[in-house]
């Protein structure tokens, strides 16, 4: 009986043509489904048996002596417990288990995958949602503001409405007072005049009322409105134009900061300024033209040891409302916040974004006019109130020190001294804050280069050279002078078109002495010799009658103006 080449030494019903291999019932099965042996011919012994000698010698091994011709895919045989026996089936065994291994790590995988890929669809779901419910959620915030800012205008067009009906009242009853006196007195003539035998004491009586009556006649009260004025509501169309042009925000598949959004416009229809590169980019920061001239800012931050590049469009960054009557100075103090100055005895603090968070409250009679902040965080300001004076006030409001100073305007403090620059009339006065006597002066009342109207603002280039802003008329004008007071030049002159100034009453030098001046209804940029760079705003920004300004970040640069016209404060990057 033919024997099995397996382990169990069954009774062998096939030869295997191919492996010349007796193979039993269970090795045949496995066999014919194993791949390297899927093709091989297989017969049953039994027919093998009726078949010649030759073709049956075929079908087996041959002689030990003689070796055998191996198969490609025959593996090789191994002694075990002193047999010689083939171990193409453990072999085909252990790939199937490799290929079953491979087969889980493969479907593992893709089911890794298949999460991920639901998990991200499931947080593109939710950042749909609450994009949705962000835009709801500015639009209900804009919509609110609007309303505020409404009931604000609405509030106002109450008080200017109250204060002009009580001027009118007053003239109607101050007329109708008169126009009854007249009739009064007319009647008595009247009755005197129809009276003919009337007495010498009725006549005495007449003239009496006669000299009264031309008495009054002669001193009749204003009979034009003493106000005239109506009032009006001038919408700001800049605005609406702003929304047709601007979207509210920016739709992005990347998460960033709402302050470095570059709203989508719409078609430009404004003529913008030609643009030029501010002096003194010395520090890595890269200058880009970007659409119609403009320029992006960017600057580089070093974050684990990674370079990150912000850039940052030249544009109004936001936009503060103060609800004051007057608005005059802007200062920067701790924690990035702004200090503004309104001509009262109370300085306004408020976050960058707009955020009220508080004041500083100084005695009554005080009208806190332009600011300094030291770095010790006091506070050196020019006071309108009377009697007029600088002083020094610490961060609760206590008064440090006070210097009477004829009409005080603009100030600037050079702390290495201890000594403050004050425009006073027609020169700039300069005071020791120790011991509040004036230690020299700069510059005489005129027209004349080198001569002054009214100082209205200061400021000092980092070589100690003094910059002041002349505000008159018809000729302010920027003048420069020396650290020891002596003239040297005009930087920039009066005139309405770029490059000039007019009602200027705000003047500021960047650490890398560029200058910043406000004038009537924009703000300009100039370099250390007066050359002008570029206008910072656009007429659709709303810069009306600026005052002071302030710079509050070097990188990116970034400037804030105290905008009176419309009882804000502006931030621009420039």
């Amino acid at each position: 009986m033919m024997k099995c080449y397996c382990d169990n030494q069954a009774q062998a019903k096939y030869v295997c043509k191919d492996c010349r291999q007796n193979l039993c019932s269970t090795c045949s099965d496995k066999h014919k489904t194993f791949p390297l042996f899927a093709n091989h011919t297989q017969y049953l012994i039994d027919n093998v048996q009726l078949q010649s000698c030759k073709q049956a010698k075929s079908l087996h091994r041959p002689p030990v002596s003689v070796k055998p011709l191996q198969h490609r895919n025959e593996p090789l045989k191994m002694k075990q417990e002193g047999k010689h026996k083939p171990i193409g089936t453990s072999i085909a065994l252990q790939a199937l288990k490799e290929l079953q291994n491979d087969a889980h790590l493969c479907q593992n995988k893709l089911q890794d995958g298949l999460n991920t890929v639901e998990q991200n669809a499931i947080r593109l779901e939710q950042s749909k949602h609450k994009s949705l419910s962000d835009i709801d959620n500015h639009v209900q915030e804009m919509v609110k503001k609007i309303h505020e800012n409404g009931d604000n205008m609405k509030n106002r067009v109450e008080k200017i409405y109250n204060k002009k009906k009580k001027v009118n009242d007053v003239q109607i009853d101050e007329l109708k007072t008169t126009i009854s006196d007249i009739s009064t007195k007319l009647s008595i003539l009247n009755q005197l005049l129809n009276n003919n035998d009337a007495a010498e004491p009725a006549m005495q009586s007449s003239e009496r009322v006669i000299k009264a009556l031309k008495e009054g006649m002669n001193k009749l009260p204003k009979t034009q409105p003493h106000d005239n004025e109506q009032i009006y509501f001038l919408p700001n169309k800049k605005q609406i134009a702003s929304l047709k042009t601007h979207w509210i925000g920016d739709i992005s598949t990347q998460a960033r900061e709402a302050d470095s959004l570059t709203l989508r416009q719409g078609k430009e229809s404004m003529t913008q300024v030609p643009r030029k590169q501010p002096t003194g980019i010395t520090d890595g920061r890269q200058v880009q033209e970007g659409i119609n001239g403009s320029h992006i800012v960017a600057h580089k931050t070093v974050t684990n040891k990674k370079t990150v590049i912000i850039r940052e469009k030249e544009q109004l960054v936001s936009t503060i409302k103060i609800h004051q009557q007057f608005i005059r100075d802007i200062v920067k103090c701790e924690g990035d916040c702004l200090e503004v100055s309104c001509l009262t005895n109370e300085i306004f603090k408020y976050k960058q974004s707009g955020e009220y968070i508080g004041k500083i409250t100084l005695p009554q009679g005080v009208k806190v006019n332009r600011m300094y902040k030291m770095k010790n965080g006091d506070i050196v300001f020019s006071n309108l109130g009377s009697p007029t004076s600088i002083k020094v006030c610490n961060k609760d409001g206590h008064v440090i020190k006070s210097i009477g100073v004829r009409s005080p305007e603009g100030i600037h403090v050079d702390e290495a001294s201890s000594s403050v620059y004050v425009g006073s009339g027609g020169c700039i006065i300069l005071i020791s804050i120790d011991s509040g006597s004036m230690i020299g002066r700069i510059g005489i009342e005129g027209t004349l280069e080198g001569q002054m109207r009214r100082v209205v603002d200061i400021a000092r280039t980092s070589k100690g050279q003094v910059l002041a802003l002349d505000l008159e008329i018809k000729n302010s004008k920027l003048q420069l002078f020396d650290n020891g007071g002596k003239f040297m030049k005009v930087l920039v002159e009066a005139g309405y078109e770029y490059g000039k100034v007019r009602d200027s009453r705000g003047v500021v030098v960047d650490k890398d002495d560029n200058i910043i001046i406000t004038s009537n209804h924009k703000l300009q940029l100039f370099s250390s010799d007066g050359k002008f760079i570029r206008r910072i705003d656009k007429d659709e920004d709303g810069i009306n009658n600026p005052w002071g300004l302030s710079i509050i970040s070097h990188h990116p640069r970034r400037v804030a103006v105290a905008n009176d016209g419309n009882k804000t404060v502006k931030i621009f990057n420039y």
